[in-house]
């Protein structure tokens, strides 16, 4: 995979990623900073579709930020959504959506306290 002039990913040939983009409106507006760190999070739901339909909901009004995630990858590594591109923020981590980028791991395993 390599990222484009845009800022998504793009498959390379020979590469076996089941890949798409799915736009999450959910963005963090503020400017991005250049160098920023990794975060991974576990997604609330036990599949790709279900964590990006999640993502993708807009919250009730007066409530809090919704959340959004950069990549959301499956359990395998082999199925990958992006849902902002690289150059964008997410809002995923309190202080540190404009120096950071989101993705969400189908975590395999059991998550326990």
């Amino acid at each position: 995979m390599k990222i484009n002039e845009i800022h998504r990913l793009v498959i390379e040939e020979g590469e076996n990623f089941i890949f798409r983009f799915e736009f999450n409106p959910n963005v963090n507006p503020n400017a991005q900073l250049s160098q920023r760190s990794l975060i991974i999070h576990a997604p609330s739901s036990a599949s790709v579709s279900g964590a990006v339909s999640h993502l993708a909901n807009r919250p009730p009004k007066n409530s809090f930020l919704p959340r959004s995630t950069h990549l959301v990858l499956g359990r395998d590594g082999r199925e990958v959504v992006q849902m902002i591109p690289f150059h964008t923020g997410a809002n995923h981590a309190s202080g540190f959506n404009n120096r950071s980028i989101a993705i969400d791991l189908q975590y395999p395993g059991e998550l326990v306290e």
